[in-house]
């Protein structure tokens, strides 16, 4: 089981060294996550699509989202655990 909470690099250009960097940060961490999700059985991906990596003001809405997304996901995971 994973869970993907990973934003889409931003696609804006920028000449802001910092904001490169965490652009670069990003793309790296993106390709390193998608190396590890494809190993998993199931991948649950809340829908976020309007919050960032580092949105902390937005904690309410990702746990409503996480749990909207397991509980769609309830089903394959109980069909892999069955005997």
């Amino acid at each position: 089981l994973a869970i993907d909470i990973s934003s889409r690099p931003e696609d804006a250009k920028t000449s802001d060294l910092l904001k490169v960097l965490l652009q670069t940060f990003s793309i790296m961490g993106k390709s390193i996550s998608q190396l590890e999700l494809a190993q998993a059985d199931v991948v649950v991906r809340p829908a976020l699509p309007d919050v960032g990596s580092a949105e902390f003001s937005a904690r309410k809405k990702s746990i409503e989202a996480g749990r909207a997304a397991m509980k769609q996901a309830l089903p394959q995971l109980k069909a892999l655990m069955a005997p």
